[in-house]
Parts: C-alpha cells; structure tokens; sequence
C-alpha cells in the first residue's frame, strides 16, 4: 500500500513539473534537486526520481526545439 501512495505522489510531481511551460523554472527544479541533497544521502529511489526529472527536461526542451514531438496529455493519461 505504501508504494502506491509513493508513485501516486511521483505521478502528481510529474504531473505538475510536465505542466511547467517556463524553462527558467524548470532549470531551477532541476537545480535544486540535484544540488539540495548530498550524494551520499540519495536513496536509490530518490536518484531514479531525478534521473527521471533530468530526462523529462530534457525531452521538453526538445520539444520546445522542435526535435521531438509531444503526446497530449489527455492521450497520456488514457
């Protein structure tokens, strides 16, 4: 039960962060992810999570280039 509520919660941060639209503000979440937590005390979960924040940037910056195309998000959550 514990590990739905964790990605339950992992999906609304996803969620949210997907639905930013500043880049600015993406870098900044990107930032303050890798840099508010010591390497040493990351969880293997916590670095998968921001693996996968690293990885979404990414995509969306592509996105925003023209490089990659996006699914809408009605079609993602079906």
């Amino acid at each position: 039960m514990k590990s739905v509520a964790i990605q339950s919660k992992k999906l609304d941060i996803i969620t949210k962060i997907t639905s930013i639209e500043d880049n600015s503000i993406l870098e900044k979440v990107l930032n303050l992810l890798t840099t508010s937590m010591p390497e040493a005390k990351i969880s293997k979960e916590k670095k998968e999570i921001i693996e996968d924040v690293k990885q979404g940037i990414k995509e969306l910056k592509m996105i925003e280039q023209g490089k990659l195309k996006s699914t809408p998000l009605k079609d993602f959550l079906n």
